[in-house]
């Protein structure tokens, strides 16, 4: 994804609508991703400008498979190249 830009991403055969925020006042780049028919946030990857530490937050109670977390760390990679 490139910077600030929205658009349909897919982890373990879940599709959400996805946002790219760069230079966030707090010192992280972040993709967001939620659920296009509920609006809840699903999952947050995070990568801190100076560092390029990547994190991953899950929220809600929506089980992941390993193959999706693999799917959004692979997404994280990405953003950082």
């Amino acid at each position: 994804m490139t910077k600030d830009t929205t658009r349909a991403v897919t982890f373990g055969g879940i599709t959400l609508d996805a946002e790219r925020v760069c230079d966030n006042a707090d010192g992280y780049d972040r993709i967001t991703a939620w659920d296009p028919d509920t609006g809840q946030r699903m999952v947050e990857i995070s990568w801190h400008r100076d560092t390029l530490q990547l994190g991953l937050i899950l929220h809600g109670d929506r089980r992941w498979s390993f193959d999706a977390m693999e799917d959004m760390w692979t997404l994280g990679k990405e953003a950082l190249a």
